[in-house]
C-alpha cells in the first residue's frame, strides 16, 4: 500500500513524500539538518502505472512511472524512497488533513461569495468522516465543534470556516486547525480567489494565533 510516508533513498537533497488517504501529498525537504523543512501541498492518485501528481495552486499534471516494489520499497520515475522509521516532517498526516480540508472548502464557496457551512473532517486511522455545522453564529458552530470533538474518539480532525487573513491586504480564505488529541492545534489558513464560479486555493499560511484546544 502506497499510503504512508516515503523517504528518498539517494544522494542530494533530503525530501519525503506522505501519501494522504484522501489523495493530498505532502511533500518534504530540507537542505540542512538544522532547519525545517520546506513543504508543498500536492494531490495524487493512480492510472494504471502512473502516478499523477498535481498542485492545485498552479494546476500542472506530472505523470511518473511507480513500482511499489515490496512493502517498504517504492520507486517513483528513477528514483528510489523507503518507508520512513523516523519522519522528516512528523506533521505531514496532519498537513494532509488541513490540505483536504482546505480543498473541500473551497470547493463549496458559493460564487456570490456567501461564507461555506463551516465542518469538521473527522479521521480515525484512513477513514474520515464529514460533519457540517449548521448554526446561526460563528460562535455557536464553534462551540458545536467543541462540543462534537469533546464526545468523539478519533486519531485527528480538523476543523473549517470561511473566513479572512491579510496578506497584507485582507484576503478570503479558508481557515483550518488541526487537532490531536493531547497535542496543541495546528493552525493554517488557505487564501483563495474566486476564478469563474468556482474557488481556487492560492497556497497556505501558517498562523500565530491558537485558538482555545478541543480536548
Amino acid at each position: 500500500m502506497i499510503l504512508g510516508s516515503w523517504r528518498f533513498a539517494g544522494q542530494g537533497l533530503e525530501h519525503a513524500y506522505f501519501f494522504g488517504a484522501g489523495g493530498e501529498l505532502i511533500h518534504s525537504s530540507r537542505r540542512s539538518p538544522d532547519v525545517a523543512p520546506d513543504l508543498a501541498m500536492l494531490t495524487w492518485r493512480i492510472e494504471g502505472e502512473e502516478l499523477l501528481i498535481d498542485q492545485p495552486s498552479a494546476p500542472r499534471v506530472d505523470r511518473l512511472p511507480f513500482q511499489l516494489a515490496s512493502e517498504a520499497t517504492l520507486r517513483i520515475g528513477d528514483s528510489w524512497y523507503v518507508r520512513e522509521t523516523e519522519p522528516l516532517n512528523p506533521e505531514a498526516p496532519r498537513l494532509a488533513l488541513i490540505a483536504a480540508a482546505a480543498w473541500y472548502g473551497a470547493q463549496n464557496v458559493h460564487p456570490s461569495g456567501e461564507p461555506f457551512i463551516p465542518f469538521l473532517m473527522i479521521e480515525r486511522g484512513v477513514k474520515r468522516e464529514l460533519v457540517r455545522l449548521v448554526a446561526s453564529t460563528a460562535e455557536e458552530a464553534e462551540r458545536a465543534a467543541q462540543e462534537r470533538l469533546a464526545r468523539d474518539v478519533f486519531t485527528r480532525a480538523a476543523w473549517a470556516r470561511d473566513g479572512r487573513v491579510r496578506m497584507p491586504e485582507p484576503h478570503d480564505a479558508v481557515l483550518v486547525d488541526c487537532v490531536e488529541p493531547g497535542q496543541p492545534p495546528l493552525n493554517y489558513a488557505a487564501p483563495y480567489v474566486l476564478d469563474g464560479a468556482a474557488a481556487r486555493v492560492r497556497g497556505f499560511m501558517r498562523l500565530d494565533a491558537t485558538p482555545p484546544t478541543f480536548r
